[in-house]
């Protein structure tokens, strides 16, 4: 069995987790831009467009796992005890799994069955409801960490300073 994290441990995981899924977030959001001034070829366009996209879904699906699925004292119920586990969010785990974690029977070449270019905000949106329902019932000494925001909404720089070296978006969350 393993040990409960202590809370700089959890904070080192999560915090991490929910910056790499904020990350490609911003940078799915941005990416022709980038491409387009570093004059990539529809090659390159293609491996940086699916390998944002793949990160966000394992860092997507990383962070559904430990809100859905009880497992131990690591768990968000772990650390919550009020928390209330939720069902996944419709089937996007199973299409995370079969499309980007799996090479199997159940994998699919059949679009629909694909996670789409509007599955990252709807699973965004749902980890957003998450974490404040798991910050609000979080257990002493646990509730004194500040684990960052997961940014549903994006939000570009009111000023010029995107360029091809500083183009991760500001975030804000509604």
């Amino acid at each position: 069995m393993a040990k409960k994290y202590a809370p700089s441990e959890i904070e080192h995981h999560l915090k991490y987790e929910i910056d790499m899924l904020n990350g490609s977030y911003a940078l799915i959001d941005n990416i022709d831009a980038l491409l387009d001034a570093g004059n990539a070829d529809a090659i390159q366009r293609q491996v940086a467009v699916n390998a944002l996209k793949e990160d966000f879904c394992l860092h997507a699906r990383a962070l559904i796992e430990f809100f859905t699925k009880p497992r131990g004292e690591n768990s968000a119920s772990g650390f919550a005890p009020g928390y209330s586990t939720p069902p996944e969010p419709g089937d996007y785990v199973r299409k995370l799994n079969n499309q980007i974690s799996h090479l199997m029977d159940a994998r699919t070449m059949n679009s629909v069955e694909k996670i789409t270019d509007a599955s990252p905000a709807a699973i965004m949106q749902w980890l957003e409801r998450e974490l404040r329902a798991f910050r609000a019932a979080l257990a002493h000494p646990y509730d004194k960490i500040a684990f960052p925001d997961v940014h549903a909404v994006l939000t570009v720089p009111a000023s010029d300073q995107a360029s091809a070296t500083n183009a991760i978006l500001v975030v804000t969350s509604n």
